[in-house]
């Protein structure tokens, strides 16, 4: 399953998040990779650009911990260095270089 990162932020407990390293503007993709990507104990696999850089990578999160009261989420983000590449091709569609946000930063 796959989802836009506006999708997964409005799903999970209907507001938005900043994760470490990662700004919203910069995701390229996000692919659940276990249950739904909005419950505890989701994986997601998230594709991000560099703001400093061309470069794309990708990284995990998983989320660990969720309280509805305060609308906050914990989770546990692993970034892969293995995994940067230079040109993002996302997991459901081929895009052009030009149109990837953050690639012009």
């Amino acid at each position: 399953m796959a989802s836009s990162a506006d999708d997964v932020f409005t799903a999970i407990c209907g507001g938005t998040f900043v994760y470490p390293a990662v700004m919203h503007e910069q995701y390229q993709d996000i692919r659940v990779t276990n249950r739904d990507g909005v419950t505890l104990g989701s994986i997601r696999e998230i594709t991000y650009g560099h703001a400093i850089s061309r470069m794309v990578s990708r990284a995990t999160e998983e989320i660990t911990r969720i309280d509805h009261t305060s609308r906050t989420i914990e989770s546990r983000f692993k970034p892969n260095a293995l995994s940067t590449f230079n040109e993002f091709i996302g997991s459901d569609l081929l895009r052009d270089p030009s149109e990837v946000v953050g690639q012009n930063l």
